[in-house]
């Protein structure tokens, strides 16, 4: 809840050239919780209909869902922030443990574990190359 409380009040500005404005949006117009405080709590969440039109077409990061949907949890983290960025920064090992939320406490076993997501990344075509040297996380989109 506090996390789309805070996207809720948060404003994005969007300068686009090909719909000829400047836009202030927040991200989610409404949100509801149902059956809070349960365990089978759900969240229904409103986005501002001016999004659709700033991404509408190709314009946005386009990705398969199927191929997505298949990835280990570790992989499609991975994708999730390459994916926001036009030329990935290399990301520290243990900087992207803490994105997973990851227990891992052997670095050993975590970096075999990231190069596993690199390779599947790699292997479903999502980014053209994604690997790890140095304790960083590098990609190639």
């Amino acid at each position: 809840e506090e996390c789309l409380t805070r996207l809720q009040a948060s404003a994005m500005q969007f300068s686009s050239q090909r719909i000829g404005r400047l836009e202030s949006v927040s991200l989610i117009r409404r949100f509801r919780v149902l059956d809070r405080g349960k365990r089978t709590s759900r969240c229904q969440v409103e986005i501002d209909a001016e999004i659709v039109v700033l991404f509408a077409g190709d314009h946005y990061t386009k990705f398969v869902w199927e191929k997505y949907r298949k990835l280990s949890p570790t992989a499609r983290r991975m994708f999730d922030y390459f994916a926001t960025h036009k030329e990935p920064y290399p990301l520290k090992l243990e900087t992207f443990r803490l994105m997973c939320g990851s227990d891992s406490t052997r670095p050993k076993k975590w970096r075999e574990q990231v190069g596993e997501a690199c390779d599947e990344l790699r292997e479903n075509g999502l980014v053209e190359s994604a690997w790890v040297n140095d304790d960083l996380v590098h990609c190639k989109r």
